[in-house]
């Protein structure tokens, strides 16, 4: 399937090719890749979009791509990004802040950018206050389908402790850890009570969220919220992949 990419606006042109010369922007984003891998993700994970006519929020959208992919589908495709000073690297040692403020800047805009290029459209509310606190203007949109790839760990930052350093930085294998108490339980109930009332019925949320240490209790926490809800869990892979169906 061809994505053809459009015009970078005139007025972003040169951001774009100072941008692009970055190795880590030039990693990270590099488009055919991604593209691909939403492809997968929506074939495995949500395959009924494929047929069309779906309403689809897709949260933490960064450039779009996974927009992309859904509208091409025809289906409608909205994404949510958190504002710009959304910093939750500054929970990190000082090194590792800069590192990661320097990225997320450039990040932020190449999304920006690819976003307008495309149009895409991307919404900019922070996750977290509209869980904990209602959003009127979500609030008055329903979807079919709720995407939550590799966001949850952002939105609930405070309930997981990356505990990075440089050192351990640079090894793969380290995660994070889900800090499990009676407030993290209450966040759960707050993300799928706040996501009821924008699916619609027999609609589906799909939360993916980071490798972590304790993944088994995350997963529980989950699942025992969702089917509280009258949810069925219609999918629960490797303790950190999980489709909720309303019923």
């Amino acid at each position: 399937m061809l994505f053809e990419l459009n015009k970078i606006p005139e007025e972003y042109e040169s951001i774009y090719k100072e941008l692009i010369k970055d190795p880590w922007i030039q990693n990270k984003v590099e488009r055919n890749k991604r593209m691909e891998e939403k492809l997968r993700y929506v074939s495995k994970y949500i395959p009924e979009v494929m047929n069309g006519g779906y309403k689809v929020l897709d949260i933490g959208t960064g450039p779009g791509e996974f927009l992309e992919v859904i509208r091409s589908f025809n289906c409608q495709a909205v994404g949510i990004n958190p504002p710009e000073n959304h910093r939750w690297y500054d929970i990190l040692e000082s090194d590792l802040t800069k590192i990661h403020e320097d990225r997320i800047k450039k990040y932020n805009v190449f999304s920006k950018i690819n976003i307008l290029r495309q149009k895409l459209d991307a919404l900019t509310f922070d996750m977290y206050d509209c869980i904990m606190n209602g959003n009127k203007e979500l609030e008055k949109m329903k979807f079919n389908i709720i995407n939550c790839q590799d966001a949850i760990n952002l939105i609930l930052i405070k309930h997981y402790d990356l505990n990075f350093t440089i050192d351990n930085y640079k090894n793969k294998n380290t995660f994070g850890k889900w800090i499990i108490n009676d407030d993290f339980n209450n966040c759960i109930n707050k993300i799928i009570s706040f996501f009821d009332r924008i699916l619609m019925p027999n609609g589906a949320i799909v939360i993916v969220a980071l490798a972590s240490s304790n993944d088994k209790k995350y997963s529980k926490t989950i699942t025992n919220v969702a089917r509280n809800f009258g949810y069925k869990v219609e999918l629960c892979e490797n303790n950190n992949v999980h489709k909720l169906r309303k019923i």
